[in-house]
C-alpha cells in the first residue's frame, strides 16, 4: 500500500509537472579511476609505497617479537617458580612424613595445607604456561602471516615491475621502429628531392649555356650582317662632313655637291633601312631569348627556394634526429629505472625470503623444542604422578607402620598388664588362704 501510494504521488507530480519523468534512475555510483597502462606506472612511487607497507608490517613483526620475548621471560620466570615450588613441595612432603612419624599431627595438618596451596599454585602456573603457549603460538602464526604478506607484497611488486619493464621495452621498441621507419622515409624523400633538384640544376645550367650560346650566335650574326653598312655609314658620314666643309668653302660647287649630298643621304637612308630590317628580323629571336632568360632566372629563383627548403628540411631532419636520440635516451633511462626497480624488488624479496626462511627454521626448531618440552613435561608429569603415588603409598605405609607400632605398643602394654596380673595371680595362689574371721560358715 505504501509503494502504491508513493507511485500515485509520483504520477500526480509527473502529471502536474510534465518536465519531471516518473522513471528517474538513481545516480550511478562513482566509477573507480581507470587503471594506468603498465608502462605508465610510476615504479619508484610503487616501490616506495611497498617499502612503507613492508616497514609497517616489520614494525608489527617487531612488536610480536617483543610480545614473544615477554612471553618467554614469563615462561622462564614460571619455570623458575615451578622448580622452587617443586623443591618446596618435596621439602614439605618430607617434613609431613617426619611429622607423621613423630606423631605431630598439627604440624602434619599445616604441612598438608601448605602442600595444597603449593599444588594450587602449581596448577595456576601450569594454566598460565598453557595460556602463554597459546599466546606464543598465536603470535607465531601472526608473524608467519606478516612474513607471508611481506613476501607477497614484494612478489607482487616484482611482477608489476617486470610487467612495466616488458611494456616499456615493447613501447620503446615500437616507438624506435616507427621512428626509424619515419626517418628512413624522410631520408628517402630528401634523397629523391636532392636528386630531382640536382637534375633540375643540371637542366637549368644546360638551358642557360644553350641560351647564352644562342644569344652569342645572334649577336654575332647581327654584327656580321651590320658590319658592311656600318662601315659604309661611317665612311659616308666622313664624306658628308668633308662635303659640308667643301660646301662651306666652295659655294660655287654647292649645287653639284648638294646633289651628291642628297645621294649620300639616300644611301644612308637605304643602309639605315637595311639595318632596321636586320634588327627587326632578329627582334623576335632576341625577345624569345630575353623571355627564356627571364624564365631561366625564375627557374633559378625557384631552384634556390627549393634548395633553401631542402636545407631547412634537412635541418629539421637533423633536429628530429637529435630529438629522437634524446627521446631514446629518455626511454633507455625509463627502461633502466624499471630494471633498477626490478633489481631492488628482487633483492628485497630475496632478503625477506631468506629472513622468512630463517624465521621458519627458527619457528620449526622452536616448535620441535616445544614438542620436546611438552613430551618431557608429559614424561615428567607421569614420573611426578608416579613419585606422588609412591610418596602417597609411602605415607600410607608410614601411617600404617605408625598405626601398627602404636597397636604393637598398646598390645605390649596390654601384654605387660596381663603378665603383671598373671604374676599377681600366681603370687596369690602361692599365698596361704587367709584365716576365717567370725563365722566359720562364711564363704572363703
Amino acid at each position: 500500500a505504501a509503494a502504491l501510494g508513493d507511485a500515485a504521488r509520483a504520477g500526480s507530480r509527473s502529471r502536474s509537472h510534465p518536465n519531471i519523468h516518473p522513471n528517474i534512475h538513481p545516480p550511478r555510483p562513482p566509477q573507480p579511476p581507470p587503471r594506468k597502462a603498465p608502462e605508465e606506472v610510476d615504479v619508484a612511487a610503487s616501490v616506495a609505497q611497498t617499502r612503507l607497507r613492508v616497514r609497517e608490517l616489520s614494525e608489527q613483526h617487531a612488536q610480536l617479537c617483543a610480545v614473544q620475548l615477554g612471553l618467554l621471560r614469563q615462561r622462564a620466570s614460571r619455570e623458575g617458580e615451578l622448580a622452587s615450588l617443586k623443591q618446596s613441595r618435596a621439602a614439605a612432603q618430607a617434613a609431613q612424613a617426619e611429622a607423621s612419624a613423630a606423631e605431630e599431627y598439627e604440624r602434619a595438618a599445616s604441612l598438608a595445607a601448605e602442600l595444597e596451596a603449593l599444588e594450587g599454585r602449581e596448577a595456576e602456573l601450569a594454566e598460565g604456561e598453557a595460556e602463554g603457549e597459546a599466546s606464543y603460538a598465536r603470535a607465531a602464526e601472526r608473524q608467519a602471516a606478516l612474513l607471508g604478506e611481506q613476501r607477497s607484497l614484494w612478489a607482487d611488486q616484482v611482477g608489476e615491475a617486470r610487467r612495466c619493464l616488458a611494456a616499456r621495452e615493447e613501447v620503446a621498441a615500437r616507438e624506435a621502429t616507427a621512428r626509424e621507419s619515419l626517418l628512413e622515409a624522410q631520408e628517402e624523400r630528401l634523397g629523391a628531392e636532392r636528386e630531382r633538384l640536382d637534375d633540375e640544376r643540371r637542366q637549368l645550367d644546360a638551358k642557360g649555356d644553350s641560351l647564352l650560346a644562342k644569344q652569342a650566335e645572334a649577336e654575332h650574326a647581327i654584327a656580321e650582317e651590320t658590319r658592311g653598312p656600318g662601315e659604309e655609314i661611317a665612311r659616308l658620314k666622313e664624306e658628308e662632313e668633308a662635303l659640308a666643309e667643301e660646301v662651306a668653302a666652295l659655294l660655287a660647287r654647292l649645287e653639284a655637291k648638294r646633289a651628291e649630298q642628297d645621294e649620300c643621304a639616300r644611301k644612308v637612308a637605304v643602309c639605315g633601312a637595311a639595318i632596321g630590317e636586320v634588327r627587326q628580323r632578329h627582334a623576335k629571336q632576341l625577345q624569345r631569348l630575353q623571355t627564356k632568360q627571364e624564365t631561366l632566372a625564375a627557374a633559378r629563383d625557384a631552384h634556390a627556394q627549393a634548395a633553401a627548403e631542402l636545407q631547412a628540411a634537412a635541418a629539421a631532419h637533423e633536429e628530429e634526429l637529435r630529438a629522437t636520440e634524446e627521446q631514446q635516451e629518455a626511454r633507455r633511462g625509463w627502461v633502466g629505472s624499471a630494471e633498477s626497480a626490478i633489481a631492488d624488488a628482487d633483492a628485497e624479496a630475496a632478503r625477506h625470503g631468506a629472513r622468512a626462511d630463517a624465521i621458519a627454521r627458527v619457528a620449526s626448531a622452536e616448535e620441535a623444542l616445544r614438542s620436546h618440552r611438552a613430551q618431557e613435561r608429559s614424561q615428567l608429569h607421569d614420573l611426578e604422578e608416579e613419585v606422588a603415588s609412591i610418596r602417597a603409598a609411602q605415607r600410607t605405609h608410614a601411617d600404617s607402620v605408625v598405626q601398627m607400632e602404636a597397636e604393637a605398643e598398646l598390645l605390649s602394654r596390654q601384654l605387660g598388664t596381663l603378665q603383671d596380673q598373671r604374676v599377681r595371680l600366681e603370687r596369690d595362689k602361692r599365698l596361704p588362704p587367709p584365716p576365717p574371721h567370725g563365722d566359720d560358715t562364711a564363704p572363703a
